[in-house]
């Protein structure tokens, strides 16, 4: 519902998940508001394999959040799924360290 109320919307979207949460589902719901979609696994054993993402909603998969965010261009990009892909791309957007994952 927020998306649908953003004056510039996101047409990219960045995306990771844990194969243990409903990201079929979620992906299904942020289809109808991004045009292309790029994948990221995070640095966790729990993380599904991006290319499953594919199955659901297709895309792009980058290897890493610096290639992510490359691939994505300078176009609103809307970057959720897991907590670790968005420290990933925060840390690599601030030029920062990112702080080691914690499993959990």
């Amino acid at each position: 519902a927020h998306l649908e109320k953003i004056e510039s919307p996101p047409r990219t979207l960045i995306f990771g998940a844990m194969s243990d949460k409903d990201w079929p589902a979620i992906l299904e719901v942020l289809r109808p508001h991004v045009e292309r979609a790029i994948y990221l696994r995070p640095d966790m054993s729990r993380a599904e394999d991006p290319k499953r993402f594919c199955d659901v909603l297709s895309g792009e998969i980058a290897t890493d959040a610096a290639q992510a965010l490359e691939l994505a261009g300078d176009g609103p990009t809307l970057v959720c799924g897991s907590i670790f892909v968005l420290a990933a791309v925060r840390a690599e957007l601030l030029g920062i360290e990112q702080d080691p994952a914690i499993a959990m």
